[in-house]
C-alpha cells in the first residue's frame, strides 16, 4: 500500500511538473480534456492496486469514485465529448473548441 502511495504521489509530482502544452493539431480544451481523463484513470487504477486484498469491495469502491469523476466532469466541465460532440450540464460548457493555439504555417497544410 505504502508502494501506491508513492507512486501515486510521483506521478502526482511529474504530472505537476509539466505545463498544459501548445499545439499545432489540438486545441487546449482537447490537451486539458486527455490530461483530465489520464490522470484519472491513473488514479483509479493506483486506487485500485492499493487496496487490492479486499478486491470485491474495491471493485464496489472504484465503481463510485469513477461515478464521481464522471459527474465532476458533466457538471463543472466540457472534458466528455463522444463522437465530436461535448456533454455537459449547462450550455456554457458545450461550446465548440477554440482552434489551436499555435497557427499552422501554410506549406503544412
Amino acid at each position: 500500500m505504502i508502494l501506491c502511495a508513492a507512486a501515486s504521489f510521483v506521478v502526482g509530482i511529474v504530472g505537476s511538473a509539466f505545463p498544459i502544452l501548445k499545439s499545432r493539431k489540438l486545441s487546449t480544451a482537447s490537451i486539458q480534456r486527455r490530461f483530465y481523463w489520464t490522470g484519472c484513470v491513473s488514479a483509479l487504477a493506483l486506487l485500485f492496486l492499493a487496496r487490492l486484498d479486499r478486491w470485491p469491495s474495491n471493485l464496489y469502491l472504484i465503481f463510485i469514485c469513477g461515478t464521481v469523476v464522471i459527474a465532476i466532469a458533466f457538471f463543472r466541465t466540457s472534458h466528455i465529448k463522444i463522437n465530436g460532440r461535448i456533454w455537459a450540464a449547462y450550455a456554457v460548457l458545450r461550446r465548440p473548441d477554440a482552434p489551436p493555439a499555435v497557427p499552422q504555417h501554410h506549406d503544412e497544410v
